[in-house]
């Protein structure tokens, strides 16, 4: 694919040199002038081809630059990538949501590969157990000194409370999800939306600085209407959709795992559960 690419390139960069040569030399004589009534092509003519070329030019250099990218990402060391990848506010953020959750690799993980998020922030050579092993790492290459500064919050610092704030969402959401899992599969209920909303505050980190605490409760409002419309928009994003399986003969749980899909993530069915996502 790539050859084919490359030889095309090489064909049209031709194409377009001859063509442009033809009519645009630096010093064409009486003779090299196209006339009116030339069988050849006349010059507007020659000047749509020219355009026509230059814009395939420009899509076939596109399409190398991305089976280029794509071929080194391929070989590339997940390791390394994710290295290079976990530092400044992305590796603060990693660190701080992985002390918040109680150093569980799966919360951070998640968070990288885009569960509950749009944002997918590892390349798909990137296995759930590199990304696990890279936040371990990231971990152990950080001082005491400075995780223990990561989790204080500073009223004169906004960027380490924007940090908690972060950190603590994603911390909720994904813990409010698990729950969610195991009241589905393993006791076979579904859980209302005040259900939900009255587990938001025993999902947030211990650790949490009061007053985020209280910020984040505020913005959610689960007494109001807008904490209906919060558990809402949890559900798109974590695919947590509602429905029903059809009573037919008893499934397996391989079955009702590949019957139930869920954005990304792999639901552990007890049998006789009832799902209702």
């Amino acid at each position: 694919m790539l050859f084919a690419l490359e030889t095309f390139g090489s064909i049209a960069v031709s194409s377009v040199m001859y063509l442009l040569s033809a009519w645009y030399g630096s010093n064409p004589g009486p003779a090299d002038r196209v006339r009116a009534d030339s069988p050849a092509m006349d010059i507007a003519d020659a000047e749509a081809r020219a355009d026509a070329l230059t814009d395939e030019l420009a899509k076939v250099a596109a399409a190398l630059r991305r089976s280029r990218r794509k071929r080194r990402q391929q070989h590339e060391d997940p390791n390394k990538f994710l290295k290079e990848r976990l530092c400044g506010f992305l590796g603060r953020l990693v660190l701080t949501m992985f002390q918040m959750c109680g150093h569980v690799t799966r919360v951070p993980a998640d968070f990288l590969h885009g569960h509950g998020r749009r944002k997918i922030r590892v390349h798909g050579s990137c296995t759930m157990e590199d990304t696990e092993e890279a936040v371990q790492g990231l971990y152990m290459q950080t001082t005491a000194a400075e995780l223990a500064d990561l989790m204080v919050v500073s009223q004169e610092n906004q960027s380490s409370r924007f940090l908690h704030v972060h950190a603590a969402r994603y911390v909720l959401e994904h813990r409010l999800f698990e729950w969610l899992l195991h009241q589905n599969c393993e006791r076979g209920v579904a859980p209302s939306s005040r259900a939900l909303l009255e587990q938001v505050p025993n999902m947030l980190p211990g650790s949490l600085d009061e007053g985020i605490r209280a910020a984040i409760l505020e913005a959610i409002n689960v007494q109001a209407a807008s904490g209906r419309q919060w558990v809402a928009r949890w559900r798109r994003r974590w695919g947590a959709r509602w429905g029903r399986l059809a009573p037919r003969l008893p499934l397996t749980v391989e079955d009702m795992n590949r019957r139930v899909p869920v954005q990304r993530f792999v639901l552990r069915v007890t049998p006789g559960a009832t799902l209702k996502l």
